[in-house]
Order: C-alpha cells, then structure tokens, then sequence
C-alpha cells in the first residue's frame, strides 16, 4: 500500500509539473507579422507613412533594404537566432 500511494503521489506531482510546463509555455508564443510572412511567401509589403516609424523600426529594416534582404528574427527565441531570407518575389514599398 505505501508503494502505491508513493506512486500515485509520484504520478499527481509529475502531472502538476506537466500542467505548469504548459502554462509556462504558453505565456509567449512567436507568431509571424505581416512583413515576416511576406518575405516567406514572395508577396508585396507596402509601407506607409514610414518617416513617422521610430528609429528602432526603421533599423530594423535597414537589413531587409540591403542586397541581401534579410532579417533575423531574435525576438523568436531559441538556442539560435532565427535568420529569415526574403523569397525572390518579394518586394517591399
């Protein structure tokens, strides 16, 4: 009987630990933006009204405006950054 209750304690911490994995995991989740998913997907990014962007925004984008047209996605998490080259179809406006 000790064994059992030992195992059945063991089983109820194993899955509070499972429960609180997935809440912990759950608390941020990386979606693709709209300049992201266009640059997958070879589509057409417009950008509008860009001298009211912050600083920030726009040095972010220096990377993808270059000859190499690329981004790397740091924010995405990981053990590595994430490097994102644009599909050749892909225009930015």
């Amino acid at each position: 009987d000790q064994r059992r209750a030992a195992l059945l304690e063991l089983l109820n911490a194993r899955d509070a630990v499972q429960t609180l994995w997935v809440r912990h995991k759950s608390l941020f989740e990386w979606q693709d933006g709209l300049l992201v998913t266009a640059m997958k997907e070879g589509d057409v990014f417009l950008i509008d009204e860009i001298n009211l962007a912050d600083d920030a925004v726009i040095e972010r984008l220096n990377s993808v405006l270059e000859s190499g047209r690329e981004i790397t996605l740091a924010e995405k998490g990981g053990e590595t950054s994430e490097k994102l080259v644009a599909h050749p179809n892909f225009k930015l406006l």
